[in-house]
Parts: C-alpha cells; structure tokens; sequence
C-alpha cells in the first residue's frame, strides 16, 4: 500500500519467479599457497606450512559447506523458542518477535527485537527490557573489537553489555537523540549511532554529535557500516553518506542508487559497499555505482549481509535470496522460511544463515545439538489489574505497571484528562511502519502491524477502522469516474483511495486530500481505553475505544 507495502503471504508463493535453485558443486582443483608450499618444504618448515595447509582447509571445507548447504535444514525460532517470558509476550498479544537487527559475536548470535536482544550460544538468553534494558524495541545491535555488544532502542538511548552487566547511555550523558535506528562499532572501537536528526560518535570517554549544522545534509539514518580506513557509511531517507572524519560524500539516484530511501548498507571483503532499497541493490567499487535488479518477487531490500566466499545474502518482502553476482536463488515461506518479510540477515560460518522477519527468526543451516531444557515459567496471569466489584468500597487507583512511553510522555503529562481517559498503558510504546494523509475535514492514517486503516472525521470527532483492500499490482484509482481533484488538491491513491471510493460517506465527509500521503516511523503506544500515536510533525492523536478521537499538538 505504501512504500514498505505488505505483499500478500499467498501472492508470495504463488509468485513463479521466487523459485528455488540447487548450487552445483563448484569442483576446486586449484593448488592453495600452503599445498604448493608443503610440496617443496624443507624439514625445517614441513611443520609450520603442514599447520597452514590444514588452516586452509578447514577455511575451504566452511566455504564450501556454505557454497553447497550441505546437510542444511530450515529451523524456526519464536518467542518461546528464545525464552522471552510470559509478562513480556502480553505486551505484545503475545506476538513473536519483530527482528529487527542481528549480529555474530565470537559468543555466539545476538537479535534485536521488541522484547529486547536475545543472545544464542546453544542456548537462548535474552535480555529484557524494563529488567535489562530501559526500553523495548531494539533496532541494532553490533559487536566491538572487544567482544562488548552494543545496542540501539527507540527511546532508551544506546546500551553496551561486557561481561555481565549493562551500562545504558542517554541524552543525559551527551547522546544526540534517545531515539536511535542503527549502531556500528569500527575496527578502532568507536561506536556510531544513527537517528533522525543526526549522527552521534563515541570515542569511548564523550559523545560528538553531527546534524545538518555540521554538513549532514541526509540526517534521517536507517543503516550504519564502518570501513576498514575508519570512515562511517551511512544508509539514509534519502541516499547514502559517507564520513571520513572530516568531509561528507552524498550519494542519490542520480548517482547509481537503488531508489530514493536505502535502508540497507554492508561491506565485503573487497571493501565493496553495497546497499538495498526500495528498487533494488547497488554496489560501489570506490568510483563507481553498479545497480543490480532483483528477481522477481522480491522487492523493498531491509537486509543484505555478504558472506566469506564472495556471495551476498539479501533479504526484504516476500523472502531471502542469494547472489553469486551471476544469479539469484530466492527462498520464500514455501522453502521453510518462517516469515515472508524479512528485516535483517547474518552469516554464521558454523551455524549458518540467520534470517529475521518481522514475526519470529529463522535459521537456514546444519543440525544443532539439542538446546538445554527451558526452565518452567509461570504462566501469564488473567488480568493485569485487580477487579473492584460494585459492593466494594472506594479505593485509591491502582499504579500502572507501564508508564507512557519516553516519546509521549513530555506531550500527555500536560493533559491529564487525557490520560485519566486512556487509563493504564498496556504495553511499551512501539515503533510502527506508519502512513498519514490529511483531508479538507478529517484524516486518514494506516498502520502496517494491523493492516488498518483509521478514518478520521474532524465533523464529529468520531473515527472508523477499516481493513486495507489495496493489492499490490491493482489499480491505484478504485473510482476513476469521480475524476481528478481540483487545483492544490489530491485524490489518495491505493489503499487509502480504497476506503475513500468505496466505504460509504467517507469521501463525501473527508472531502479530497491536502497533501500527498507521507509514509514514516511512527510511536504508538496500547491503553486501556484507546491507542496513541506520535506523528512525524510531533503531533498526538488518541484514539478512544469509543469511536471518537482527540488531538495534541
């Protein structure tokens, strides 16, 4: 429907070009250097070339494992599966997690969520937040030289996990912003956080923020990388950066790119850099951009990881494909992927591919030994709150056990009927895939986890929830008849010009819209009574169980 439209599941195995492909053994005849060596060794360095040439091949044996999947299965990993508890789960309906992020440390593999991140090593620990960390939604998580593992939330700032403790970072300490989209740590250990205001450096003792003010002229980061010489490679809305320390390289279409928003952006070993967006992927060889169109069914690049031997994995709606700069071999849910779309992908020479999607994580590699046996939890209580029935006496409010989140908080503290309204928060405030179109008497605004749209009406103040009917490849105009709206105005387009043709009165008491439709990042936060939403312009809506909505601006 929007730029990060939702491809139907069934559209996604139906689709005849999102074929499976078998890897042909590749036959390796060539010599190694330690073979040719061992062949001319003297005995005084028969020994050391011997434990080279084993080296070398137990390197190849990886390689090939990973050129060939020998023996490799599809395995699925939920909530359960990652130990993430009860208590947590009933913030989220008990949904598995949104993978956003995932990282190889020599520990083991580290996944980012909205429950946390979530550590395995043969078995599952994850680190919680409210218990471990002060905010859910974990959107990045990167592994230093040191073995420390750094991670990025949305309002809670960075977090940094060395031995057994965590140390959280915050405006408070010099941060740029709480809200922070992608973290990156460089060969020296200087760590890089990007938001969407900015770029933040931690040199290990203070902060060095960089805005618009210091030449970041695409400060909306959705995707970090540090190159070898120490320069910060920075996928945006729009384009791509580069920051060396002291000049910014902007990079845009016009130069290569594919399509205007990139929220992907990796480094092989050749030091190429390669990014992933809305129309593709694209490769920079230090001079120059080559563009590299997807195979069919596959579209909107979240993800791409390049592995040891040269290949690159790549991940976004509809599935995960693989590409030997040749061709392309997709995998979809019919294959055993646990989820259509895929958010975040890494190479894990011993266990595999890793694949986040947005429900649950998926695995793509040998048999592992039985992880130990998951200690018995509690099961989740009935009711949150306790019940008061009518005979009861008066008694004071019970606390809420969540707090309105950081992002909302500064907004409804000043509007206490609002939250005496609202009731208790139900869960943490969530970062949520978000479109938004303003009409001549009202609003229209979609939200991706649901697939809803919310039809605002500023006559009554009342609000409607519609299901999303738009198709991907449908026509974008359901009502052509009624014909293009008058000069300054806008006629909405596919999923919101859905509702607008065909729900009854809509059009009629929306009238044509005043803008284009923006798609963002959006806070929304569950209550008792309603939902709230923090929009792009720092604007709050509230959405009561009732029907009717407010407004703060």
């Amino acid at each position: 429907m929007f730029k990060k439209t939702l491809c139907l599941l069934i559209i996604c195995l139906l689709l005849t070009a999102c074929t499976v492909g078998i890897v042909q053994r590749q036959e390796i005849v060539q010599r190694t250097p330690a073979a040719t060596a061992l062949a001319t060794a003297t005995p005084d360095t028969a020994q050391a070339t011997l434990a080279a040439l084993q080296t070398e091949n137990a390197m190849l044996a990886t390689q090939v494992a990973i050129a060939e999947r020998i023996d490799w299965y599809w395995y699925a990993y939920t909530a359960s599966d990652m130990w993430i508890d009860h208590s947590l789960q009933d913030r989220y309906d008990g949904a598995d997690p949104y993978i956003y992020d995932i990282a190889i440390a020599p520990d083991g593999m580290w996944a980012a969520s909205q429950y946390g991140v979530s550590h395995f090593a043969g078995a599952w620990t994850t680190y919680a937040a409210g218990k471990d960390l002060p905010s859910g939604n974990v959107l990045s998580v990167a592994v230093a030289p040191d073995g420390a593992i750094w991670v990025s939330t949305y309002g809670g700032g960075v977090s940094r996990f060395y031995g057994a403790s965590w140390t959280t970072f915050s405006t408070a300490d010099g941060l740029l912003d709480a809200n922070v989209y992608a973290i990156a740590v460089g060969y020296d250990g200087t760590v890089w956080a990007g938001t969407y205001i900015g770029l933040a450096r931690f040199d290990g003792s203070a902060w060095t923020s960089y805005t618009a003010a210091d030449g970041l002229s695409t400060p909306s980061t959705t995707d970090l990388v540090v190159a070898r010489d120490g320069s910060v490679w920075g996928a945006a809305w729009p384009g791509v950066y580069r920051f060396d320390g002291s000049t910014w390289t902007f990079y845009t279409v016009d130069d290569g790119l594919p399509g205007e928003n990139i929220n992907a952006v990796a480094i092989d070993n050749d030091d190429t850099v390669w990014v992933g967006g809305e129309m593709g992927v694209a490769s920079f060889d230090g001079a120059s951009w080559t563009f590299y169109d997807l195979p069919r069914g596959l579209s909107n690049v979240f993800a791409i990881d390049p592995a040891t031997d040269g290949t690159l994995w790549i991940g976004g709606d509809c599935g995960v494909s693989h590409f030997d700069d040749d061709s392309w071999i997709t995998y979809t849910v019919a294959d055993g992927l646990i989820h259509p779309y895929v958010r975040s992908i890494a190479v894990e020479s011993s266990r595999g591919i890793w694949i986040g999607t947005e429900y649950g994580l998926s695995r793509y590699g040998p048999p592992l030994p039985p992880s130990p046996t998951r200690p018995p939890m509690a099961p989740p209580t009935e009711a949150i709150y306790p019940t008061i029935t009518p005979t009861s006496p008066p008694a004071s409010p019970t606390p809420c056990t969540t707090v309105p989140g950081a992002a909302l908080q500064p907004k409804l503290s000043g509007h206490p009927e609002v939250t005496s309204a609202l009731g208790c928060p139900l869960e943490g405030q969530q970062l949520i895939w978000t479109a938004e179109q303003a009409f001549q008497n009202g609003r229209m605004l979609w939200k991706e986890d649901r697939d809803v749209a919310f039809i605002l009406f500023s006559d009554e103040n009342t609000y409607l929830v519609e299901d999303d009917l738009y198709i991907e490849g449908d026509s974008e105009d359901a009502c052509p008849k009624v014909g293009d709206a008058p000069e300054g105005l806008y006629k909405p387009v596919r999923g919101f010009n859905r509702q607008w043709c065909n729900v009854p009165d809509v059009r009629a008491r929306l009238g044509w819209a005043l803008e284009k439709e923006t798609g963002y990042n959006a806070t929304w936060q569950q209550f008792e009574h309603g939902i709230v939403l923090l929009n792009h312009a720092d604007h709050i809506f509230i959405l009561y169980d009732d029907g009717t909505w407010g407004y703060i601006e």
